[in-house]
């Protein structure tokens, strides 16, 4: 009886890229039947569209105040007795998914850490940057580290030895921010950022820059192949010019969703 033998296999493969799109989506559902070889057979890299990708994640991040993949973030910010008067929360740069902690600090030395049963956010999008307090019992704040005796009134901290009225960088939040499913409506806009800048280089690569048209002639056979490219334009500017038609439109949406009012105090 033949003796039993053993196979080892190596698979290369990403794990949790933080890519909206992976490469291979991306091209079935933005470039379908558009070569990705030039002239000289080079074939543009996997990880050149995934550098496009990323970069235009990056773009739409910036212009939506957002992140997009899940991700944890530190942020600081100062205490404002006005503020919390008028409003009543702490406003963070980047819609909240969960505070993880939240903690306050005089001079950076640690003060308190507020119990998280009295942490509450929005659901909602449009007002999910916002974190409020809700006091709970002064129970809730027994066994945990605490230099100072806080004590919340509904509105604002009062401290034990002052109830100050500007606090800077006393609010120290630890929360998750980004999406675990990216919403479709901004998967489309990262595609099509990135398409903009993928066509403009596989318009260069695939015809050769710049060349209108093409002819070969053979013993009295000859053809020619003429195209819309030319000096200023490529040979996939309708499609670019698509997408950016298509994206005026939907910047609009975005911002109103996404990035929501600003305010600010005068």
């Amino acid at each position: 009886m033949p003796s039993g033998q053993t196979l080892n296999f190596n698979v290369s493969y990403t794990v949790d890229s933080e890519l909206v799109w992976s490469v291979e989506e991306y091209l079935v559902n933005y470039l379908t039947d558009i070569p990705l070889s030039g002239l000289g057979g080079e074939r543009m890299s996997d990880a050149a569209i995934e550098g496009k990708i990323r970069i235009a994640t990056s773009q739409l991040e910036g212009y939506l105040s957002i992140k997009i993949p899940k991700q944890r973030l530190l942020e600081q910010y100062d205490f404002e007795r006005e503020h919390f008067e008028n409003w009543g929360h702490i406003k963070c740069n980047n819609i909240v998914s969960e505070v993880n902690v939240l903690r306050g600090q005089l001079n950076f030395a640690h003060q308190i850490t507020y119990p998280k049963g009295w942490i509450s956010i929005k659901r909602q999008i449009e007002q999910a940057r916002n974190i409020q307090i809700v006091a709970g019992q002064q129970e809730d704040l027994q066994g945990l580290q605490s230099d100072f005796v806080a004590v919340f009134t509904g509105k604002f901290p009062v401290f034990g030895y002052s109830s100050a009225n500007y606090i800077p960088n006393y609010w120290n939040i630890d929360y998750t921010t980004g999406f675990e499913e990216v919403p479709f409506d901004l998967q489309d806009a990262c595609a099509k950022i990135a398409s903009m800048q993928v066509l403009a280089i596989l318009g260069d690569i695939t015809f050769g820059a710049g060349i209108a048209s093409k002819s070969i002639s053979l013993d009295g056979l000859s053809q020619s192949l003429n195209t819309t490219q030319s000096a200023e334009n490529s040979l996939y500017s309708a499609r670019i010019r698509q997408f950016q038609n298509e994206l005026k439109q939907e910047m609009v949406w975005l911002k109103n969703r996404y990035a929501g009012l600003s305010m600010m105090s005068i």
